[in-house]
């Protein structure tokens, strides 16, 4: 019996001598004014580094609420709608700064966000990606304050992996968008 989990094939891999690929150093997704800048047009990309690169566009927009970096968030979403359960998407500037408010932790309390389950589905140059969120407040006690799901879509281009949009939902108030 063959079966597949995402693209992966659950036969028996033989074990046969092969060239090892060139290194490919994919890092963290930081925004090209603020670091290097990569090679993501999807040209050889397997579903698995795509997988990958969408992880880290997600632990990069997680680290810049629990980090409290204002111009981080700001700048990953510059040109992106993003919808907060289910309200018209924030684009603009001043809509997505005030959105930065309402998601970031206040300044006195530490959290930390988790997010598990990411599926992908490609699309030509874009992936489309849902995942389950948790956001846990730090501390001597941790407790886990909210979940919810993040949706959106990515596009591959030169150089960089780009938002084309982003939604947050709470489990509280809806469903996810599927992919």
């Amino acid at each position: 019996m063959h079966t597949t989990v995402s693209g992966l094939s659950a036969l028996p891999v033989l074990n046969v001598a092969q060239p090892s690929p060139a290194p490919t150093d994919v890092g963290i997704f930081v925004p090209p004014a603020r670091g290097r800048i990569y090679d993501m047009e999807l040209g050889g990309h397997h579903e698995a580094t795509v997988r990958h690169d969408v992880e880290n566009c997600l632990a990069s927009f997680c680290a810049a609420l629990d980090g409290g970096d204002e111009d981080a968030f700001l700048e990953l979403f510059r040109r992106t709608p993003i919808s907060l359960n289910g309200a018209l998407p924030a684009h603009a500037q001043a809509d997505l700064a005030s959105l930065y408010r309402i998601l970031a932790p206040p300044v006195h309390t530490r959290s930390v966000h988790v997010f598990h389950n990411l599926q992908i589905r490609m699309e030509g140059n874009e992936a489309r990606y849902t995942a389950i969120f948790q956001r846990w407040a730090a501390g001597g006690s941790p407790s886990c304050i909210s979940i919810g799901y993040f949706s959106g879509c990515m596009t591959a281009g030169p150089q960089v992996w780009y938002w084309t949009r982003h939604s947050i939902t709470s489990a509280a108030t809806g469903r996810r968008d599927g992919i």
